[in-house]
């Protein structure tokens, strides 16, 4: 039994040797080892699409499974990515408003309608601030165009005074 032990130890430190050993080659050597990949997958380019598409298949509870976890662990760094921010920055921005909409307060969470969402202008593309789901899509859905929601919120006021009117009289 220890016989097998020892083996089987000696076996793994084996491996991680190898392993380092590849990992410092290709360190040294990475523009020629990627140019070797992309020649090997050009020259093989339809074998390798049928053995993807054969492998997800076979596989495809695990893949689906697999790239919804990555997503949820990545979300906030894709995003901040998408907008030209680090990680890092994303998350200085939305401490910097306290973890909250910077248009309702909200406190930012879990739930899909009070996680940070990067708002940003769709003309110059610049970051404006972290709102949470509902402020973004409001500022989305007027185009941005201030005058959009100042004629909204009037028009609330109006009805709420009206509604008010109705209940007292």
């Amino acid at each position: 039994m220890s016989e097998d032990k020892d083996t089987t130890s000696r076996e793994e430190e084996r491996k991680a040797r190898h392993r380092a050993t590849v990992n410092r080659y290709h360190a040294l050597h990475r523009e020629e080892v990627r140019a070797r990949k992309r020649a090997h997958y050009q020259s093989n380019k339809e074998k390798i699409a049928v053995e993807r598409k054969a492998y997800y298949e076979a596989n495809k509870e695990k893949q689906k499974a697999d790239a919804k976890a990555y997503y949820h662990l990545n979300r906030e760094a894709q995003q901040a990515r998408r907008y030209g921010l680090s990680l890092a920055q994303f998350r200085a921005m939305v401490m910097a408003q306290g973890n909250r909409c910077k248009c309702c307060g909200t406190l930012f969470g879990m739930l899909r309608s009070t996680r940070p969402n990067i708002d940003h202008c769709h003309t110059t593309g610049q970051v404006r601030g972290i709102l949470c789901l509902q402020c973004n899509l409001l500022l989305g859905h007027a185009e941005d165009k201030p005058k959009i929601l100042e004629t909204c919120a009037r028009y609330l006021k109006a009805m709420a005074s009206a509604k008010q009117r109705e209940a007292s009289g």
